[in-house]
């Protein structure tokens, strides 16, 4: 597993054949495709070597992190110019997106290590067949308790909220008729 350890240690970027020779690609920044990717490898490292460490990694989220999330939203005013070509407007809205990322990290925080486990929740209980359900339900009740929803500042709670009623509605667990915005019916009723 050296290997494993030498990628780590690049800080996830892909080393190219031979030493020195430069990287091609990362699973550092969590998005739709290299997400999975990293995800996968890190519970392979997990069930091939043991190390506890890789389990750890995969399942990585501190909700005590501190990231700042700015809420004022105004600062991106400074930047507003009229626009009389689209390209200009596509260049105004990558300016302000660069300038909200670096006020929020949290956001970015948020979105690496939440977006995509939610939206698998999501997807294993929207398919409503019950030999997808039955074994998934444990793993997609811990990824909804995971988080302390009274601790995030996105939108990404809504996924959640979304896999918890859809899950109920498959018979998954009971919703004990909490009302909508229940913060994911109260971390699936503390379970």
């Amino acid at each position: 597993m050296d290997v494993s350890r030498a990628v780590e240690a690049a800080g996830w970027w892909m080393p190219c054949d031979r030493e020195g020779f430069g990287h091609r690609g990362t699973w550092a920044h969590a998005d739709f495709v290299h997400a999975p990717r990293a995800l996968f490898a890190l519970r392979a490292l997990y069930d091939l070597t043991g190390d506890g460490r890789w389990l750890e990694r995969y399942r990585d989220f501190d909700n005590d992190e501190a990231t700042p999330f700015a809420l004022d939203w105004r600062f991106l005013n400074d930047l507003w110019r009229p626009q009389a070509r689209i390209e200009e407007t596509v260049e105004l809205g990558n300016l302000q997106r660069a300038a909200w990322h670096r006020r929020n990290p949290r956001r970015v925080y948020e979105a690496d290590h939440m977006r995509e486990p939610l939206f698998a929740a999501w997807t294993v209980v929207l398919s409503g067949n019950a030999e997808i359900l039955v074994p998934a339900e444990g793993i997609v009740a811990a990824a909804l308790r995971h988080h302390r929803w009274e601790r995030l500042y996105t939108a990404l709670f809504f996924i959640a909220e979304c896999a918890y009623y859809e899950g109920a509605l498959n018979g998954l667990w009971d919703t004990g008729g909490a009302p909508a915005g229940s913060a994911v019916a109260a971390a699936v009723a503390a379970g």
